[in-house]
């Protein structure tokens, strides 16, 4: 799965999408979910991004595509998964919430018309269904299809509306969906699976590994090589649009750069200079002593990194800093030419004019003086 950019913050949005609340009105109870199985995640990720956490229900979201009917199922191939999202008529306002790059996690519960919907994992007639009916969208989040037992006892119904209503409110229900997501969210944010097998006792005979499991969503293993991985990609994103700044900068010749504009760079180089002093050094894994505390020396990195690509992105979308605002000197005479070019004619005329003028004045005064 292609991660997504790397962002100091990140809107974190779930989505149970209802297409036929009139049929079966579903609710979740998704504060406790999250707290079951995200909490722990997120905080351990806190030095590396900042996750905000919010949920949203969306009623009557239709389907812009028509699943294909199999038996008494409805089927979903790979090649309608790009068009699941109807982004015309749901909206996942998480931008509206923050300003954060949002990661939306979707749980949606088909029409009764369409159900049971699974998602199938080849274009083949014969193919196996997901096992998870699930999918992932690169960079975007990630899809839960959820079939409720329409003859679950858990369903009640409303006296007065006479509307079924079905809540989602133990954790066993919500345990599949929320796991999957927990997996699309580590595929999203680039953390990469890390076992210790028999080829690291080869590297270092003599010594024994344990891979020590987590509850948290992520290992130690896995959240160091995360941690290295961003700071090296910070580093090299910095550098990058720094030298894409060199470059506008040097197009725009009548270009100003503020003082502020300077400092931003100056922080960026800075931090970058002290990621390369502390990876250069080979005992940087350890771990110091700095005000009384213990400091490892990869976080210092990575801090130093998250500084690094903040302060040139500040930098090269400062508004002062857009090319539009400055255009070359042949632009502005194509712009002005077409303005000054009538006056322009008729005042060179009657200059040429003026000096013809001039000149016969002086030939005649030579001929009477001769």
């Amino acid at each position: 799965m292609r991660k997504i950019k790397y962002a100091n913050e990140y809107q974190l949005m779930f989505n149970l999408l209802n297409a036929d609340p009139q049929s079966l009105l579903m609710d979740w109870n998704i504060d406790d979910a999250i707290k079951d199985y995200f909490q722990d995640f997120v905080a351990i990720m806190k030095k590396l991004f900042d996750i905000k956490v919010a949920s949203q229900v969306q009623y009557y979201t239709t389907l812009a595509i028509q699943p294909e009917k199999v038996g008494s199922s409805h089927v979903l191939y790979p090649h309608h998964l790009p068009h699941f999202i109807n982004s015309a008529e749901w909206e996942f306002d998480g931008s509206s919430v923050s300003t954060s790059p949002p990661i939306n996690f979707v749980l949606y519960v088909p029409t009764q018309s369409q159900s049971p919907l699974y998602i199938a994992s080849a274009n083949t007639k014969d193919a196996p269904l997901v096992e998870t009916n699930a999918f992932s969208i690169p960079q975007w989040g990630g899809i839960v299809v959820l079939n409720p037992d329409q003859h679950s006892p858990k369903i009640q119904t409303n006296s007065q509306t006479n509307v079924r209503i079905y809540k989602l409110d133990s954790k066993e229900e919500l345990e599949g969906p929320m796991n999957v997501f927990l997996e699309q969210m580590r595929g999203l944010l680039g953390v990469k699976t890390v076992e210790l097998g028999a080829a690291a006792e080869k590297l270092l005979p003599g010594f024994s590994f344990t891979y020590a499991g987590s509850t948290a969503g992520i290992t130690k293993w896995e959240l160091d090589r995360l941690t290295r991985y961003t700071t090296v990609k910070n580093v090299g994103d910095a550098i990058s649009t720094l030298n894409s700044l060199i470059t506008l900068i040097e197009s725009m010749e009548n270009m100003v750069v503020l003082d502020h504009i300077r400092d931003e760079i100056m922080l960026s180089l800075n931090a970058i200079h002290k990621v390369q002093q502390i990876l250069s050094d080979p005992l940087a894994g350890g771990v110091s002593e700095e005000d009384g505390g213990h400091v490892n020396q990869h976080d210092v990195a990575l801090a130093a990194s998250i500084a690094a690509i903040t302060a040139a992105e500040r930098a090269f979308f400062d508004p002062t800093m857009v090319s539009l605002l400055y255009f070359p000197d042949e632009h502005k005479l194509a712009v002005y030419l077409p303005l000054f070019l009538p006056v322009l004619v008729p005042l060179f005329s009657t200059i040429v004019q003026e000096i013809k003028k001039e000149i016969q004045k002086r030939k005649g005064g030579k001929v009477k003086s001769e």
